[in-house]
């Protein structure tokens, strides 16, 4: 199965919990990377495909719907920037999201290289919260850390780009 077979079935099948995507025959398992309060992340197996899945939490901070709000606030904001000429140079940053369901907030999205705790890491995500603060008024800049950053790497161009895997940093300040 590849990528544009599992779109297919998600499409077709619009499943709402990380069980409806495992009866599709899609096999993944849990990461870390890109983990937050608002979702769990799985990795789909031999492919670079992640699905961010929203956390049913008993927390009294949180609950299913703000989670799903989450997920739907960072899909706009992909969405926007991608739509709006003020925002193209933001627009090599964004994550390719392959699908969306706007009721549960499950994301499906390429899987990116983790980006590391080091010097160079950290001076790549300063750079990079130093633009998208140019760039977005709403930004909240300071979500922009290892944990939220993803490597592209394209081997045969040798090409490495950072990628924002948590959008967090789009999100209106409240």
């Amino acid at each position: 199965m590849n990528i544009p077979d599992i779109v297919e079935l998600l499409c077709k099948h619009s499943p709402k919990s990380l069980e409806d995507i495992k009866k599709l025959g899609i096999k993944c398992h849990e990461i870390s990377k890109g983990y937050g309060a608002f979702r769990r992340v799985y990795k789909v197996r031999g492919l670079d495909l992640v699905f961010k899945i929203p956390r049913y939490t008993t927390d009294y901070e949180t609950n299913i719907s703000d989670n799903i709000e989450h997920a739907r606030a960072e899909y706009s904001a992909v969405c926007r920037i991608e739509r709006f000429k003020k925002y193209k140079i933001l627009r090599q940053f964004m994550p390719q999201i392959f699908y969306f369901n706007w009721d549960c907030g499950i994301m499906a999205m390429e899987y990116y290289k983790p980006l590391l705790f080091t010097a160079v890491g950290e001076a790549g995500c300063n750079a990079l919260s130093a633009l998208v603060d140019s760039c977005w008024n709403k930004s909240l800049g300071t979500d922009i850390c290892t944990n939220n950053v993803g490597l592209a790497v394209d081997v045969d161009r040798g090409d490495y780009n950072l990628k924002l895997i948590d959008l967090g940093c789009f999100l209106e300040n409240k």
